[in-house]
């Protein structure tokens, strides 16, 4: 067992977070199912607009990956079939009817070899959420992991607990372990707050437990395998999975049902304070259906995940394929005149700018989209080191990346990390530098041209 604790990291104090228990939401509509995050795939339609189908039937197969499945979301009729460039389908909007499912036979991991339980977890859409380090991409079969990390934690802004995702279905993550028992080379590393008092963690089996405080990023995977089964080379497999993710797999052993109820929370400045909250429903809900009269007022940014990492998705979108919170924030465009001759007394700081930064530092901010300047060269390199746990230089990283010099940043550790490990990097960042995006990119297109 490895205790970890942090002290470097930032809790950013956001006003009208979500409080209290979780409430019941109506079942929705329309229920989107979001393929953004498999952008390489290359999909077959096994349906087509107007098609009628059950809650976990196979609806698209990867032409590259044969038995790779992806699967409905909800039973329904498909009502769109929504494309980006070259084609690529990004989203899929389903007309949601009562609850119907695709049933697959019960799978036992007892009798089943390691490589057979992976095939059928991966024919039947299941394996999908399941995220594969280096790289942060989707798994291939072909390279088992020597050791699985499951985080039973949460530290970012807005997200809910994972004891509340676990609630009622104890059964089905036990069972979600015990197939990634039998799946991985190594351990499976399951780290929890230490604080918890939830008892499928603090009791669960085939496991190697890890209790984990600090603020965020202390939920980052990259921060537990950095601190337990450091990556060493490009070659080798780590997977990653959350406390959900593991009741997915869990539910299809058990039940050889698929798994679709979430907690989803919705927060930001601009929700009525007593609207934020935990809400229950299902995944790939619309944003529309969760706000109902929900909003102080007229929002421009509504963010699908937390606000420091989600991704924007209009008024109109849909909750992302592994998100589990809705952000809505103002745009922010009005110019202070003269501010640079003022106290900051109302104003957020990180490097204590402001007096603020010496005052109270709980108070909660009605952050905006404003960034409060434009893109610059770095000029300060010393405060994002005092956000990132991990030993890695943050500027002297991002300046290899940018430079496209692969190298170097495989020395500077770029195998160690995913783009949501630069959220706080990116948010303190007097530069104003979208190292998220850079870091996307870079880990994209180095992989692909290693051939990794």
């Amino acid at each position: 067992m490895t205790y970890l604790k942090i002290k470097k990291g930032l809790d950013v104090p956001i006003e009208n977070p979500p409080k209290g228990t979780v409430r019941e939401l109506d079942p929705p509509e329309l229920i989107g199912l979001d393929l953004s995050p498999f952008s390489r795939v290359r999909a077959k339609l096994l349906k087509k607009e107007g098609d009628e189908v059950l809650t976990g039937e196979p609806i698209l197969e990867d032409k590259a990956v044969h038995g790779k499945a992806f699967i409905s979301p909800c039973s329904g009729k498909i009502r769109e079939i929504v494309r980006g460039e070259k084609r690529v389908v990004q989203t899929i909007i389903f007309e949601r009817s009562e609850d119907k499912f695709f049933e697959f036979a019960k799978l036992s991991i007892d009798s089943l070899s390691k490589e057979d339980l992976v095939k059928e977890l991966q024919s039947q859409g299941i394996l999908n959420h399941i995220r594969s380090r280096p790289f942060e991409r989707g798994v291939n079969i072909k390279k088992m992991p020597k050791s699985i990390f499951v985080k039973a934690l949460e530290s970012a802004p807005f997200v809910p607990s994972s004891e509340m995702q676990v609630k009622g279905y104890e059964k089905e993550f036990q069972a979600g372990l015990d197939a990634l028992a039998k799946i991985a080379d190594g351990k499976v590393h399951l780290v929890f707050h230490e604080n918890t008092d939830c008892e499928a963690f603090l009791n669960a089996k085939n496991v190697e437990k890890h209790p984990a405080s600090g603020p965020h990023p202390i939920a980052n995977q990259s921060l537990h395998i950095y601190a337990i089964d450091p990556i060493t080379s490009a070659h080798e497999t780590i997977w990653t999975l959350t406390a959900l993710d593991v009741i997915i797999v869990g539910a299809r052993i058990e039940f050889g049902k698929y798994h679709t109820n979430r907690v989803v929370s919705l927060a930001g400045p601009c929700v009525k304070p007593e609207k934020c909250g935990f809400y229950k429903t299902q995944m790939g809900i619309s944003f529309a259906h969760i706000i109902n009269e929900r909003l102080n007022e007229e929002s421009e940014r509504v963010i699908s995940g937390d606000p420091l990492s989600g991704s924007e998705i209009g008024v109109h979108g849909y909750l992302g394929f592994f998100h589990t919170a809705f952000s809505v924030f103002k745009k922010g465009q009005e110019r202070e005149p003269f501010h640079f001759f003022r106290p900051g007394l109302k104003k957020y700081t990180a490097s204590k700018t402001y007096l603020s930064g010496f005052l109270k530092k709980n108070k909660p901010y009605p952050f905006t989209t404003n960034q409060h300047g434009e893109h610059r060269p770095f000029v300060d390199g010393n405060i994002y080191q005092r956000y990132m746990p991990m030993r890695i230089p943050v500027m002297q990283l991002l300046k290899a990346l940018i430079a496209e010099d692969y190298d170097t940043a495989v020395e500077l550790g770029l195998l160690e990390v995913v783009p949501e490990d630069f959220a706080i990097s990116t948010f303190v960042c007097p530069s104003k530098v979208e190292m998220i995006k850079i870091v996307r990119n870079a880990l994209k297109k180095y992989s692909e041209e290693s051939g990794l």
